[in-house]
């Protein structure tokens, strides 16, 4: 196998690598935490101190989705 097609075999994997994260991330967004299927996934990386500030924030304006699933005790990380 060529140098290329090494190359070539490795953006595959790394393209169908990414399309299961993002199939993932809609299904979680949906069936975990109870999200319309009409949603924007966004990555954050927040500033550690004011990670707190951001969490507290985000709980006020989507505190509403998935409330029966942490009511139950399946979703802790709120």
């Amino acid at each position: 196998m060529s140098s290329e097609q090494q190359w070539l075999l490795g953006v595959q994997a790394f393209s169908a690598w990414i399309h299961t994260c993002a199939v993932r991330l809609f299904t979680e967004s949906i069936l975990r935490y109870g999200l319309p299927p009409q949603f924007l996934g966004v990555l954050m990386k927040p500033n550690p101190k004011a990670q707190a500030k951001l969490r507290k924030s985000l709980a006020s304006v989507f505190g509403s989705t998935g409330r029966s699933l942490r009511s139950a005790g399946l979703v802790t990380e709120w």
